[in-house]
């Protein structure tokens, strides 16, 4: 092979190289793939200033639930420097029931409803001027009434899950459009009362250390009576002597944070079905001059809770087993 070729083929190589590469380097980005949930911007349905809300209501077909936002005052303690606890006054502010009167709140659940309301986004449009409100539940819907401090208010419906989940139907009451809105804040919407009672039995937190006298009755037999006197623990039933400490300490805190695992029912009348019309366990105890019943009847579904009544108001909740694993033991 002549010189002249030994030189041509690789100058061809090198051109068709450069040439590939440039063509390659310039041909147009394939367009990057967009999530559509992403990609769509959401729909605004209000933005509200949460802390201007002053009062919040929900009907649905419970009845009528209307909160109002309070700041009240509550002791706190705090540990100084030298060890020493301070207790002081300081504002809180909570949402209070106006309707129903009396109703525990739990105040971190509706204010999480506020919350998620004061920037509800849609995730798209329905129906613009629906003739048929019924297929979305929205003829009979949770409603969701937020009044703000200079009188305005927002009214939000809210109807059924959609069929393949993942949403909910919403409106506003004073617009025709039907909209989607996310799982999340759907569930939120849609709680019952139950959702939003508080799971604190007692009206202040109580410490075993407060406890002045325990009384134990188990499958209506007295197991025993006990009272603090100077720091001790002593039995005044069957027999007059000292107790265990460490054991009437343990049942004292049991007790001490007895909460709702869940409601039941309010206002129970059949309670033979959950073991409370003639409870299995029955504790009668003394908190800093506060008298409390704790009854405690069958095992619920699980296995693991008790049906349970406070001071036999009529209702009904569990409470977990597991602070109360002493209750067939013998009282030592």
């Amino acid at each position: 092979m002549s010189n002249f070729k030994k030189l041509l083929i690789p100058a061809i190589i090198l051109v068709v190289l450069v040439g590939g590469y440039f063509i390659v380097t310039n041909l147009p980005e394939p367009e990057k793939e967009q999530n559509p949930d992403i990609a769509s911007e959401k729909i605004e349905i209000y933005d509200f200033v949460k802390s201007d809300v002053a009062e919040f209501l929900i009907e649905n077909n419970e009845g009528l639930m209307h909160f109002q936002y309070v700041t009240i005052q509550v002791e706190e303690e705090t540990i100084k420097e030298d060890g020493t606890t301070e207790t002081k006054m300081v504002d809180r502010n909570v949402w209070q029931a106006l309707v129903p009167e009396g109703m525990k709140v739990n105040t971190s659940t509706v204010d999480n409803i506020v919350w998620n309301a004061n920037t509800l986004k849609a995730q798209k449009i329905i129906e613009e001027n629906p003739s048929d409100l019924n297929i979305y539940g929205l003829n009979d819907p949770v409603k969701l009434t937020f009044k703000m401090k200079d009188g305005t208010q927002h009214v939000l419906l809210v109807g059924n899950e959609t069929p393949t989940g993942g949403s909910y139907y919403a409106k506003k009451e004073s617009e025709p459009v039907v909209y989607t809105i996310g799982s999340y804040e759907g569930e939120k919407f849609v709680q019952r009362k139950f959702d939003l009672m508080s799971k604190d039995v007692y009206d202040e937190e109580i410490t075993a250390d407060q406890f002045e006298a325990i009384s134990f009755t188990r499958k209506n037999q007295k197991v025993f009576d006990a009272t603090v006197s100077d720091s001790k623990w002593w039995l005044t039933w069957p027999i007059d002597a000292e107790a265990r400490y460490e054991h009437l300490f343990t049942i004292a805190e049991s007790l001490s944070v007895v909460s709702v695992t869940k409601y039941i029912e309010e206002d129970a009348t059949e309670l033979a079905q959950y073991g409370l019309e003639n409870p299995e366990y029955v504790f009668d105890y003394t908190v800093e001059g506060q008298e409390y019943k704790l009854s405690l009847g069958n095992r619920d579904q699980s296995g693991n809770a008790f049906y349970a009544m406070l001071n036999d108001n009529g209702t009904v909740f569990t409470q977990s087993e597991s602070a109360f694993t002493f209750l067939d033991k013998p009282i030592e």
